[in-house]
């Protein structure tokens, strides 16, 4: 059940005046710190990589058209440490503002479904998306978690080595805004995708034809649920 599984708490950021370098190096510097504040958990801290652009993606997706960050940090939590989301969120936020773009700061929260069994990699591809609001959360989840992983894992193939959903909570995710003191945003889904590194990442995310089956596939989630509305 949801209630029990692995919560993941993760940030999106820009960097100050769009110095990536200076971004890693802080988060570096400032690691053992944002450990701390999570409670001593598991954290993944993230910097942007070139190498989107060049996938199989590129020819069926308009990246233009994304909202980009430049990094992300990934808190994974007990589920029954959830309710100490947004006090987690408060003081990582407070450590996060001042190495970041302060108005940058996005947070999601959710419990997480683990598609394909985790294997340690360099590279990590995150996303966060909101449903088409013609489908109900519970129809989203469904469709994401029961028939979208089955069509994306064998596209990407061998070289994927963990797909976490992370079905993200919309009310945690506005006490998190509140305690960032932004603007709330209510994702429904987080994508963590990972491989050994950005060689990895291209070859398995390299077959546009593939990719273009899942475009359809989230296309036609819409669509069948437009109809059912209708």
């Amino acid at each position: 059940m949801s209630r029990d599984r692995p919560w993941r708490l993760a940030f999106m950021f820009d960097a100050q005046d769009g110095d990536i370098g200076q971004l890693e190096r802080q988060l570096r510097n400032r690691r053992r710190d944002i450990q701390r504040a999570a409670g001593e958990v598991p954290v993944r801290l993230g910097i942007i990589a070139q190498g989107a652009a060049e996938s199989g993606a590129a020819e069926i997706y308009d990246f233009s058209a994304w909202r980009t960050v430049d990094g992300a940090i990934e808190i994974d939590l007990a589920a029954e440490r959830r309710e100490a989301i947004a006090d987690i969120a408060q003081t990582v936020g407070a450590l996060l503002k001042e190495i970041v773009e302060p108005a940058s700061i996005e947070g999601v929260a959710g419990p997480i479904h683990a598609m394909v069994p985790a294997r340690s990699g360099d590279v990590f591809l995150s996303l966060a998306f909101c449903r088409d609001p013609r489908t109900t959360s519970d129809e989203f989840q469904r469709w994401w978690r029961d028939q979208h992983a089955s069509v994306a894992i064998p596209i990407l193939g061998d070289e994927l080595l963990a797909y976490d959903q992370v079905h993200a909570d919309r009310a945690i995710g506005r006490l998190i805004s509140a305690a960032l003191g932004a603007p709330a945003r209510d994702y429904d889904a987080y994508d963590n995708l990972t491989w050994a590194d950005r060689a990895a990442f291209l070859r398995s995310t390299g077959d546009a034809d593939g990719q273009r089956l899942v475009s359809e596939d989230e296309s036609a989630e819409s669509t069948m649920e437009l109809a059912d509305l209708r």
